[in-house]
C-alpha cells in the first residue's frame, strides 16, 4: 500500500482513547481504551524494542525504538508495520493467525530509515481487549537483533538476556507462551517449560519458591493491582543459579477478574553481584569509620598525655633555681626523649595517612637487598651496643628486590628497632633474606626477646587497637610502627606475618617483590661477543641479558637497572673499558658491581692497567664455554 494512501486511511480511522504513556513510550495520534494502559506501562520495562499494532497492522504505540541504531523515536508510529519488512509478507494471513491466538515468529530484514537496515527476529503476540468493539490489538516484540550497521555485540547480548511471555487465561500456567529467548536465559525451551508440573514455577530456586508464589497469589487476588515487579532466582537447565527480574502486567475485566497477562523477564545476575559487592563495600566502610573513630580517640590521648609531663618538667626547670646540675640533666633528658618519641609518632602518622590516601608516591627501583639491610643495621648500632646485642646478617649478595628504598629501609629499621627494644642484654638478633618464590623475596627478623602475649597478638597491625609496650630497659614506643610497616609492605604487593611465644622471642616475616637478575653485556658487535652472548643465555636462562653497543648506553643501564654483573670490552668506541669502569665506580653507593673484562690484547698487560679499578677478572678472547661459566659462577656467587 503506498505511504500517502495508507496515512490518509489511517487519519480517517477512529481509535479508542488512551491515558498518557509513561516516559520512554511513544504513542500514536489515535486513542486507546483506558483498559489498555497497563500494557503501555509494561513497554517501559521491556528492554527490547516493542510495538503495539492494531488489527490492520498499524503501529499505535512503541517502546525503546532507540534499540535500532539511528532510529527516530516515532519511526514506526502511525505506520503500517508491514511496509518496513524488505520481503513481501502475507499480511492478512499473519494478522489472522495472531488473532486466533497463534504466536508467530518472523526472522527477516527490515529497513527503518534511508540506508538503515537490520536483521531481526520478531515475536507477534495477541492482546485481547474488547474484541466485540473492534478494539483488537497485537504486541510485536523485537526479541533478538541479529545485527545492523552500527549495532555492536553489547546491544545483542543485552537483548538476549531478556524474554517475554503471554497468557490468555490471565495467569502464568502451563499454557503460557514464552518468546524464543527463554532458552538463552533459562536453558529450557518453551516446550520444556510447558511439560513441567508447575510450568515456569518449577524452575524457580527452592529458596525463593515460597516467596514468589505468595507474592504472585497476593497480586492475583488484589483486584486493584495490574502490575507487579519481582526479583528471584531460577535453576537453569545446566544447574546454575541465575537472578531474574520480572515485570508482570495483568488485564482484568470490570469485576477485577484476570483476563490476560504478560510479562518481561530479564537476567539481572550481574546487577545482583554488583549490588552484593556494594553492600559489602558499605559494610567495610562502616567498619573502617568505626576503626578510625577509635584510633583518633586513642591518638588524641597519646598525643596529649606526654605534653603534660613535658610542660611540668619545663616549669620546674624555669621556676626552681636551686636544682642541681644532675637534676636539671635528668629533667632535660626526659623532655628530650619524650619530644623525640612524639616527633616519631607524628612522622609515622603522617606517613600512614599519606599511604592511606595515596598522596605518598611509591617509587620502586632495583635494590641490592644486602646493602639495604647493612644500612639499617648501621643506623641502629648505637642501640645494640648499649645492650651488647649482636645483630647477625645473612643475606646473599645475589638477592635484589624491587622496592621503594626509603620505605623498605623504614620497614627493616622498625622491625630491627623492636627486636632490640624487647631483647635483654647479651642476646642475638638475626636478619635473613632468601628467595620465597619466583616473584618474592622473604625477609625474617628473629629475636630472643620478651615475645608477645596471646592477648596482644590479636592487636598487632590494627591501627584501631594501637598499643605500646615498654622495652627491657624501659624504652618507649609509639604503638603505630607495625601498622605503618604492614601498610608499606601491602602497598608493595607483599605480606607480613609473625610467630611468637611469650618469654621466648619473636620471628617477623615479610615478602617484597623480587627483582630479576641482570647481566649487562657491553658488546661492540664482533663475532666473539655474539658467541659470548649465546653462551650466557644458554647457561643462565634465569638471568635477563641486556646488551649495549657502547659505554654511554651501558652507564644508563647501570644507573637505572643496577645489574648483577657487567661484562665489557677493553677497547670500545666513544668510551673505553677503563673509562666505563671508572664511571661505574664513581656512581656506586653501597653495592660494588662485579665487572668482567674481555680482551683480545695481551692479558697480563691489560690486567696491570686495570688493577686499581677493582675488576673481578680479565678473560682472553676467544672465550670457551667452560671458562665463562666458571668465571660467572664465581662472580655471581652461585
Amino acid at each position: 500500500m503506498p505511504q500517502k494512501e495508507h496515512e490518509s486511511k489511517l487519519n480517517k480511522s477512529k481509535t479508542p482513547s488512551l491515558k498518557p504513556p509513561r516516559k520512554g513510550v511513544k504513542k500514536g495520534s489515535g486513542k486507546l481504551s483506558t483498559e489498555f494502559s497497563p500494557i503501555i506501562y509494561q513497554l517501559d520495562f521491556i528492554s527490547d524494542l516493542s510495538l503495539i499494532i492494531d488489527s490492520e497492522g498499524v503501529v499505535i504505540a512503541s517502546g525503546k525504538p532507540q534499540k535500532l541504531p539511528g532510529a527516530k523515536k516515532d519511526v514506526f508510529i502511525n505506520k503500517d508495520i508491514f511496509m518496513f519488512y524488505k520481503e513481501d509478507l502475507k499480511k492478512k494471513n499473519i494478522l489472522k493467525e495472531v488473532r486466533l491466538k497463534k504466536y508467530k515468529t518472523i526472522s527477516l530484514d527490515i529497513e527503518y530509515a534511508k540506508n538503515k537496515e537490520a536483521s531481526v527476529v520478531t515475536r507477534w503476540s495477541p492482546l485481547n481487549y474488547n474484541e466485540k468493539k473492534g478494539q483488537y490489538f497485537l504486541l510485536l516484540n523485537f526479541v533478538t537483533s541479529l545485527g545492523s550497521s552500527g549495532t555492536n555485540k553489547k546491544d545483542v547480548v543485552a537483548i538476549q538476556g531478556e524474554f517475554t511471555w503471554h497468557s490468555s487465561s490471565g495467569i502464568k500456567d502451563r499454557t503460557t507462551e514464552y518468546s524464543e529467548n527463554v532458552t538463552a536465559v533459562t536453558g529450557f525451551s518453551n516446550r520444556d517449560i510447558k511439560k513441567k508440573p508447575e510450568g515456569f514455577m518449577s524452575i524457580i530456586h527452592p529458596d525463593d519458591y515460597e516467596n514468589v508464589k505468595k507474592q504472585y497469589e497476593k497480586f492475583l487476588e488484589d483486584q486493584t493491582q495490574t502490575n507487579l515487579r519481582i526479583v528471584y532466582r531460577i535453576e537453569r537447565k545446566d544447574k546454575k543459579s541465575v537472578w531474574l527480574k520480572e515485570v508482570i502486567t495483568i488485564n482484568r475485566d470490570k469485576k477485577g477478574k484476570p483476563v490476560s497477562s504478560s510479562g518481561s523477564i530479564s537476567d539481572v545476575s550481574d546487577l545482583m553481584k554488583a549490588d552484593d559487592g556494594l553492600v559489602k563495600s558499605i559494610e567495610n566502610l562502616k567498619q573502617l569509620n568505626t576503626s578510625k573513630d577509635k584510633f583518633i580517640s586513642m591518638l588524641s590521648h597519646d598525643l596529649r598525655a606526654p605534653f603534660t609531663s613535658i610542660l611540668g618538667f619545663a616549669e620546674i626547670l624555669i621556676n626552681e633555681q636551686t636544682l642541681s646540675n644532675t637534676e636539671k640533666l635528668e629533667y632535660l633528658t626526659y623532655i628530650h626523649e619524650s619530644s623525640q618519641n612524639q616527633l616519631q609518632l607524628i612522622n609515622y602518622l603522617l606517613d600512614w595517612s599519606r599511604l592511606q590516601t595515596g598522596r605518598m608516591k611509591i617509587e620502586p627501583q632495583r635494590l641490592h637487598a644486602q646493602s639495604v639491610v647493612f644500612n639499617c643495621v648501621s643506623s641502629l648500632t648505637g642501640n645494640a651496643i648499649r645492650k651488647n646485642i649482636d645483630i647477625k646478617v645473612k643475606v646473599n649478595e645475589s638477592i635484589f628486590v624491587q622496592a621503594d628504598e626509603r620505605l623498605l629501609t623504614q620497614v627493616i629499621t622498625n622491625l630491627l628497632s623492636n627486636a632490640i627494644k624487647f631483647s635483654s642484654t647479651d642476646k642475638i638478633i638475626e636478619i635473613t633474606a632468601d628467595i620465597f618464590n619466583d616473584e618474592l623475596i622473604e625477609f625474617i627478623v628473629k629475636d630472643e626477646g620478651l615475645g608477645i602475649t596471646e592477648d596482644n597478638k590479636n592487636k598487632l597491625f590494627k591501627i584501631e587497637r594501637m598499643f605500646s609496650t615498654k622495652g627491657t630497659k624501659g624504652e618507649k614506643g609509639t604503638g603505630l610502627g607495625l601498622s605503618l610497616v604492614k601498610e608499606i609492605i601491602e602497598k608493595h604487593k607483599g605480606n607480613i606475618w609473625f610467630y611468637s611465644k611469650f618469654g621466648r622471642g619473636s620471628d617477623f616475616h615479610f615478602t617484597i617483590p623480587r627483582s630479576p637478575n641482570i647481566i649487562l653485556l657491553v658488546d661492540p658487535g664482533d663475532e666473539d661477543n655474539i658467541h659470548l652472548e649465546k653462551l650466557i643465555k644458554k647457561n643462565y636462562s634465569d638471568f635477563q641479558v641486556i646488551t649495549t653497543t657502547n659505554g654511554y648506553q651501558a652507564m644508563s643501564v647501570v644507573l637505572k637497572k643496577l645489574p648483577s654483573l657487567v661484562i665489557t670490552e677493553h677497547e670500545m668506541p666513544l668510551m673505553s673499558g677503563m673509562q666505563l669502569i671508572e664511571s661505574i665506580r664513581r656512581e656506586e653507593k653501597n653495592y660494588r658491581i662485579p665487572i668482567l673484562l674481555v680482551t683480545g690484547f695481551d692479558i697480563e698487560t691489560v690486567k696491570k692497567a686495570y688493577q686499581n679499578v677493582s675488576v673481578f677478572d680479565v678473560l682472553q678472547k676467544p672465550v670457551n664455554e667452560r671458562q665463562i661459566v666458571d668465571k660467572l659462577d664465581s662472580a655471581l656467587k652461585i
